[in-house]
């Protein structure tokens, strides 16, 4: 079961840095230039936050302990992510909001990196 967490762990790493790269470029782009790169950028966000949710079906097993820290993680990517002006035409470029994005994904995969030493260590 270890390699199995631990691949479950670099998988879920690489998500948050898909979900990562597809909030910077949404929260970068100016909506009235890139009105279509907008609704992309947007479907990307969105899709890849729906995907990493998967990793919660296992989520509270392979973290144990650094669970809770987990899941206040993820909420906050999420609310960082799809909060303010999201999806509506008052959207503008928030740099402010891409650099707490960047944060809490060094975070998250800080965390997740700490996780998957530990499955190392217990096995």
């Amino acid at each position: 079961m270890q390699s199995e967490d631990s691949a479950h762990l670099n998988d879920h790493i690489s998500e948050i840095k898909l979900i990562e790269g597809y909030a910077v470029e949404y929260w970068l782009a100016d909506p009235v230039l890139e009105n279509f790169k907008q609704k992309y950028n947007q479907a990307k966000l969105e899709g890849a936050i729906s995907a990493s949710g998967c990793f919660n079906e296992d989520a509270k097993r392979i973290l144990g302990n650094k669970y809770s820290a987990y899941v206040k993680l993820d909420q906050a990517i999420y609310e960082a992510a799809t909060g303010g002006q999201f999806g509506t035409a008052a959207k503008q470029a928030d740099y402010n909001r891409v650099i707490e994005i960047m944060r809490l994904c060094n975070e998250m995969r800080s965390l997740l990196r700490q996780s998957r030493r530990s499955q190392y260590w217990l096995h």
